[in-house]
């Protein structure tokens, strides 16, 4: 997990910082991967101004990260977000496969067709 590694490659005394601004490590890890969440239901709802307060939340954290040592927030907040991001791709090829399993395939072997096919 991207996220994890760029908090736990930081200094430690950026990471002292982290600590007693966020609680852990892990806090601020969470948190971030719980705003990525909220966003995209809001993102799914089509909410603009839950999204709008989302970024907004991001964005202040990346410059609180930045304050307490980090050479780029958003770097960090967008190793997070690729967390989220990989959890649920992960999750929409598991309720594919249920799908084409239904219809006698899986996801692997519908991928190869396409490859095949040029798509």
């Amino acid at each position: 997990m991207q996220g994890i590694e760029s908090l736990g490659n930081l200094p430690e005394q950026v990471k002292d910082r982290i600590g007693k601004e966020f609680g852990s490590l892990n806090d601020l890890y969470r948190r971030i991967f719980n705003i990525n969440h909220s966003e995209h239901m809001a993102h799914r709802q089509r909410d603009q101004k839950a999204i709008s307060a989302y970024e907004q939340e991001l964005l202040d954290i990346e410059d609180k990260l930045e304050e307490l040592g980090a050479e780029d927030g958003r770097d960090i907040t967008t190793a997070i977000a690729s967390d989220y991001g990989d959890l649920v791709v992960k999750e929409t090829i598991e309720k594919l496969n249920e799908h084409l399993a239904r219809q006698g395939t899986d996801f692997e072997s519908m991928r190869e067709y396409l490859r095949k096919l040029g798509a």
